[in-house]
């Protein structure tokens, strides 16, 4: 009998590995992979397990967009993030579609407040990506500056 479940142990070994920062930047602390090489490892993973390649391609489709935009404009918080995305191999999830907004990743319409226990996230959503596994993902919140005073 075929029991279908969600493969966490997929994400532990996709962090510990590394995979996770395989399109982010060298000189950010990725492995700076190419398109090309991307899709190779892509279609190999996914001999193993298609759900797990599949959720992961989302989370490369996020940190691609900020790599882009880093590369166009240097800007230093989407440097901040992909370093520390790279540093903690985060995975990015949440939100995976707001109605009228294309770009979630850049302006993001949900709101997140720290509750006792956790997060309270409030936002119209049409579906979420990885929310289970994620570690890291994008909604507003109040800025809160950190001991090197970078929100």
């Amino acid at each position: 009998m075929r029991r279908d479940r969600f493969r966490s142990e997929n994400y532990e070994r996709l962090k510990e590995s590394g995979y996770t920062r395989l399109i982010i930047p060298e000189s950010l602390g990725g492995l700076g992979a190419t398109m090309l090489e991307r899709i190779k490892a892509q279609e190999r993973l996914a001999q193993g397990c298609g759900a797990t390649v599949l959720a992961i391609n989302m989370h490369f489709n996020t940190v691609g967009l900020l790599v882009d935009l880093y590369r166009k404009f240097k800007a230093p918080n989407v440097e901040h993030k992909l370093r520390r995305i790279a540093s903690a191999r985060l995975i990015c999830g949440g939100s995976g579609s707001e109605p009228d907004n294309a770009i979630i990743a850049l302006r993001p319409r949900t709101r997140a407040r720290r509750v006792d226990g956790g997060w309270l996230v409030n936002g119209r959503k049409i579906f979420g990506l990885r929310v289970w596994q994620s570690t890291t993902s994008f909604s507003k919140r109040p800025a809160r500056k950190d001991r090197t005073g970078r929100p």
